[in-house]
């Protein structure tokens, strides 16, 4: 609950005006210029290693979805040591299962902790799975490889997806 206060006060300080990308993404509280130039280098990406994407479709896909930071809790601190991860369940092995985002397609939410845009894979990452649903794509992590989408993430963020991926194929 320490954050909590923190997050209040970033959602009521006047920089936290709502930015609306290109594409339609809105965010609350995210550096408007660091985000538009983070969907437009991701989007060039994307469709230079996932040949069936194009630019439109993929900005067509993010229109309507919002990000927003998530806020942080006691049981994240407890169990993710650290704010840019929270608790989201248990892994089989009953071990905390800790994430970094989240896509919520019911109400069209990109759910993100690092907020800065700068060092986190989440964003570009999560936009991979807007794509897929805006697509009628299969969801999930399956043959990210091999479709590109590895190689992608890794010239937008210069770092490699290291998230914990599960696939049901």
């Amino acid at each position: 609950m320490k954050w909590l206060p923190f997050a209040l006060l970033l959602l009521a300080s006047p920089s936290a005006a709502e930015c609306v990308t290109k594409c339609g993404l809105r965010a609350v509280g995210f550096d408007c210029q660091k985000l538009q130039e983070l969907e437009t280098r991701a989007l060039k990406i994307f469709v230079k290693y996932v040949k069936e994407w194009t630019r439109p479709a993929l900005c067509q896909a993010l229109t309507g979805w919002r990000l927003e930071a998530h806020v942080p809790t006691a049981l994240d601190e407890l169990q993710c040591r650290g704010i840019k991860r929270w608790h989201f369940g248990s892994t089989k092995e009953g071990l905390p299962f800790c994430v970094s985002g989240y896509t919520r397609i019911a109400n069209k939410v990109i759910e993100v902790a690092d907020i800065s845009l700068d060092s986190d894979t989440s964003v570009p990452h999560e936009f991979i799975h807007v794509f897929q649903y805006g697509l009628d794509e299969n969801l999930g992590h399956c043959r990210w490889p091999e479709r590109g989408l590895d190689a992608a993430l890794l010239e937008i963020t210069g770092k490699p997806d290291t998230s914990a991926r599960a696939c049901s194929e």
